[in-house]
């Protein structure tokens, strides 16, 4: 059978997983994960407001930036072809992951080679902690989409400039949905501007990058009258990853304890902004007395976010959801211990993202951007540890871009 016709049996196989997930999760809650979090009430209420009163506000009166636009934007579109429907979310969100299974393919077989995309593709297809919040109105659907297909966009651009663009608008859309992976694209162009031969490449990037983000800099810009690139949600994620009281918890996420109680509250007159820098400033007080805390802390903030699942779930959980994650590593590190195959780009950008939310911290759900890469690393491992094949096709010799 044709690579492509494995393709599409497993797109099936995933688009068929996705749906009857749904329809399970609303009706059974098969993980125990809730279909609407408080995040989500805040989402749809940015949505309603830019279309019933063309402002990005929460109550519809003052301006926010706290969040960024990509997913509320995301949530408006939806909502104008389709009416204020959750049915309509939920399709959009099993075709979008169903899509990310066809990212995983493309980020592997260019990196390696037709057989790792199949493998990648089904694992992406199959691991529950993919499709996990599909039921869920929250950021990881799009946004694991947006990284994926920047990815797989970003190792083309040698081949001409239209991919050069197409990984500008891709990224600069991927930011704006959560920008975590703004400092990761920002790094990429940056390695790609100091080699000649890909110069222009990373410049473009750059350049389309930044053009698709500039509209936001300026609405806050103007509405504030203040630099703020992307969100100032910042002291919120600075605060609660490193106050005094902050602490390794079992549900795999760093929570405030006791020793910092209650939740410090916005004063008024104070500007968002204004409020995050205090924020940061109160989170990071604590090293001041106790230096030594946060090299303490690393361990846990790492383990927090890239333990197997979460530490309350059930054996249920575990088997479904940590049994396949384990299973995913060790196959990406046989992929990692071959020496043609260690795709630096690709461990990179896992890298990246292990020691960002280790400086601030991160929660198991913050991984699941990263997994269709670890599943694209999955897949060469397969190859790896089938027969010790090793692709020699299509990556340089840096495994970088072709």
């Amino acid at each position: 059978m044709k690579t492509r016709h494995w393709l599409w049996l497993i797109l099936l196989l995933a688009l068929v997983i996705r749906a009857g997930y749904v329809y399970v999760q609303l009706n059974h809650s098969l993980f125990h994960v809730v279909t609407f979090a408080p995040d989500s009430e805040r989402y749809m209420k940015l949505a309603e407001n830019i279309i019933d009163c063309g402002m990005f506000s929460y109550e519809g009166r003052l301006p926010t930036a706290n969040d960024t636009p990509g997913f509320p934007l995301f949530l408006v579109g939806l909502r104008l072809l389709f009416g204020p429907s959750l049915l309509a979310i939920y399709i959009a969100q099993i075709m979008l992951s169903t899509a990310t299974v066809l990212m995983a393919f493309y980020i592997a077989r260019q990196y390696f080679s037709d057989q790792a995309g199949l493998w990648a593709a089904a694992l992406t297809a199959i691991y529950p902690m993919g499709f996990i919040f599909v039921a869920t109105p929250l950021t990881e659907t799009l946004y694991t989409f947006l990284v994926a297909a920047f990815m797989a966009v970003f190792a083309r651009i040698s081949r001409g400039m239209n991919w050069a663009l197409a990984a500008g608008v891709v990224g600069g859309m991927a930011t704006l949905t959560r920008p975590i992976v703004g400092g990761f694209i920002g790094l990429a162009c940056l390695i790609l501007a100091l080699r000649p031969k890909t110069r222009a490449a990373g410049l473009v990037v750059l350049g389309v990058f930044t053009l698709v983000m500039a509209p936001w800099i300026i609405r806050n810009a103007i509405t504030f009258g203040e630099f703020i690139p992307l969100s100032t949600t910042t002291g919120y994620q600075i605060f609660g990853g490193h106050v005094a009281g902050a602490t390794g918890g079992g549900e795999g996420h760093m929570r405030v304890g006791v020793d910092f109680t209650p939740w410090p509250v916005q004063p008024p007159g104070v500007s968002d902004n204004e409020w995050s820098k205090r924020l940061t400033a109160m989170g990071l007080e604590v090293y001041k007395d106790d230096p030594l805390l946060f090299f303490e802390r690393l361990p846990n903030k790492i383990w927090n976010m890239w333990r197997p699942t979460w530490g309350n779930a059930s054996l249920k959980n575990w088997i479904a959801i940590g049994g396949v994650y384990i299973i995913i590593w060790v196959l990406a590190l046989a992929c990692l211990l071959s020496k043609k195959s260690r795709a630096p780009m690709l461990w990179g950008f896992v890298l990246y993202h292990i020691v960002v939310h280790a400086l601030i911290f991160g929660i198991v759900r913050y991984r699941i951007p990263m997994e269709p890469v670890l599943c694209a690393l999955a897949g060469q491992g397969v190859i790896v540890l089938w027969g010790g094949y090793i692709y020699k096709g299509k990556t340089g010799a840096d495994g970088l871009i072709t």
